[in-house]
């Protein structure tokens, strides 16, 4: 089944973007790997970036017209007086109205940006259905939003939230549409974001694009889902630090990870990192000599030496 990537990526995510995209090019069977993004990080990704990794960097502002980091600034301080979480919003919103975009296959990966994909990882099954990793962590507030905007709650007794999400473009513009044919007067995320409380912005648990997009097809579409256990962890950056290095790598490898998420909000202690590290240098140094080559080209093409 053919299917690109998409990831959308801030200035503050650079580097551990740079260990993602090269991990899904390595990994993954994406024809093209999306990267969406402020224009002034082109310069470094293209940099960076081995020119044979199918990569294309769409500027974050001309993905879907009328949605800029300042329209939604501007949205969430019409409604809210509140304009801290923009960027989380945006980014949402970006990998929804991406899908119609020609340039798109028509099934497309949402990656998060500081995500690492550290095996190959099927995402189709032999009938077409789609794996889905799921979530046993529910926030009922993401289901309240979605009943009044789409019409449907919880379909499913887990959550679709995750790092990833395998996306039918055909069925996330249907989603839009529905949402569209409700707010004839604004755009479709304008109409999310008014129908939100002021609540659900302090704390961050008003929409989800993952459980809603996710909800809505096991609606309209049943069977469409599949759910599978893959070994994964949002705690990188405890286990590794912010941006790993090889021998980390290497280390999640060998232990079976399929993929780890490096959080910049989690500050690993000092005192546990350093034995983390010490540990995953040991085991990576000791692999070289067994010639554990499977892993180690892997590490080279995530993390290739300067």
């Amino acid at each position: 089944m053919i299917y690109d990537a998409v990831l959308c990526v801030s200035e503050k995510h650079k580097d551990i973007a740079l260990l993602a995209i090269r991990s899904l090019s390595y990994f993954s069977d994406s024809r093209v790997i999306f990267v969406i993004t402020a224009a002034k990080n082109f310069e470094f990704f293209e940099r960076n970036l081995d020119p044979n990794i199918p990569f294309k960097l769409l500027d974050e502002d001309e993905v879907v017209p009328g949605l800029t980091i300042r329209s939604i600034q501007n949205l969430l301080l019409k409604y809210f007086g509140d304009c801290r979480d923009c960027g989380w919003f945006l980014q949402q919103f970006l990998k929804m109205g991406i899908c119609h975009s020609s340039e798109l296959a028509e099934n497309y990966l949402i990656w998060d940006g500081d995500t690492l994909m550290l095996q190959k990882i099927a995402f189709f099954g032999s009938n077409s259905e789609v794996f889905v990793v799921p979530n046993q962590q529910l926030t009922d507030s993401y289901f309240t939003i979605m009943e009044k905007i789409v019409g449907c709650g919880r379909q499913v007794d887990f959550s679709f939230v995750s790092e990833h999400l395998m996306v039918k473009k055909i069925f996330m513009e249907e989603l839009i549409n529905l949402i569209q044919e409700k707010s004839s007067e604004s755009s479709w995320f304008e109409y999310i974001v008014a129908s939100l409380d002021r609540w659900q912005i302090t704390n961050r648990r008003g929409f989800s694009e993952f459980e809603t997009y996710g909800n809505f097809v096991a609606w309209k579409h049943p069977n469409h889902w599949f759910c599978r256990e893959l070994k994964c962890s949002r705690y990188g950056s405890m286990m590794c630090g912010h941006v790993p290095e090889r021998f980390d790598l290497f280390w999640l490898m060998v232990n079976g990870y399929s993929f780890v998420t490096f959080e910049k909000w989690m500050g690993p202690s000092k005192r546990r990192l350093a034995a983390n590290k010490s540990r995953n240098w040991l085991t990576y140094q000791l692999s070289q000599l067994v010639k554990c080559s499977r892993f180690l080209m892997a590490v080279d093409q995530i993390s290739p030496l300067s």
